[in-house]
């Protein structure tokens, strides 16, 4: 929570997009670099099949080792 979605690098780390954050109170649309990650965000990604898992495994795995939960990742 209250990381800039640069920070996770995501292109270069993955070769995934995030072209969208959604959050309760509403959906950020291709999000900038800057945008400030909140707790509950969902990132929405585009790649390809294997580039979305590896995200997808290497995020899961960071809440796991964080001790959170709940649904916050789709491709």
């Amino acid at each position: 929570d209250g990381r800039p979605l640069r920070s996770l690098r995501p292109r270069e780390r993955f070769g995934v997009t995030v072209v969208a954050v959604s959050r309760t109170d509403g959906v950020v649309f291709n999000p900038a670099p800057e945008t400030i990650l909140r707790s509950g965000d969902v990132l929405r990604v585009f790649g390809l099949s294997a580039q979305i898992t590896a995200f997808a495994e290497r995020a899961r795995d960071g809440r796991r080792r964080a001790g959170l939960d709940g649904d916050w990742l789709h491709s």
